[in-house]
């Protein structure tokens, strides 16, 4: 019998007795009082936590969303756990919200940090090349003529009308 590397309790196979040791036991806190993620981390810099015991296959999941599951309660369906200081490898379950995706982009964008691109990878008239406003799509949308003959009035190709109105295009709207 081994112990849990956070409080020290008596484990058989695992090496934290709990889901709240295997957060606790993987944090340094900042000065701004963030819970800084020191174990594996993805790619994008959101800390990458494993959990199961060793007599089965790892499972990994994003340390905020532990975290707050654990600290918050359920996450709900289709939200996504935001951060409120913004720090990918923060697990401080009073800076994590839920939300939606539309929100968290939202949020990168209005600090700088939106990683959608720059220039013509923006969604809709964030883009440099934007023709059409929110207010036109919404407009193309409900309008019952042809794609050539509001492609003509909006001074866009009937293909970018037909994309408009399948969701391929604009689909933030």
């Amino acid at each position: 019998m081994t112990k849990c590397r956070h409080c020290g309790n008596s484990v058989k196979s695992k090496r934290y007795c709990s889901l709240k040791c295997v957060v606790l036991g993987h944090i340094t806190i900042s000065e701004s009082g963030c819970w800084e993620w020191n174990g594996q981390l993805y790619p994008k810099g959101y800390g990458k936590a494993c959990v199961g015991d060793a007599n089965t296959k790892p499972k990994y999941l994003q340390a905020h969303r532990l975290s707050y599951k654990v600290f918050n309660g359920p996450l709900i369906d289709g939200l996504v756990v935001r951060h409120r200081c913004h720090n990918r490898k923060c697990v401080n379950p009073d800076h994590l919200i839920q939300g939606t995706q539309k929100e968290n982009i939202q949020d990168s964008i209005d600090i700088g940090t939106c990683r959608l691109g720059t220039g013509r990878n923006r969604p809709g008239e964030l883009s440099i090349t934007a023709k059409l406003t929110e207010k036109d799509v919404k407009s193309i949308r409900s309008d019952k003529r042809t794609n050539v003959a509001l492609g003509a009035e909006y001074g866009v190709k009937p293909e970018t009308i037909s994309a408009i109105r399948l969701r391929k295009t604009w689909r933030h709207i």
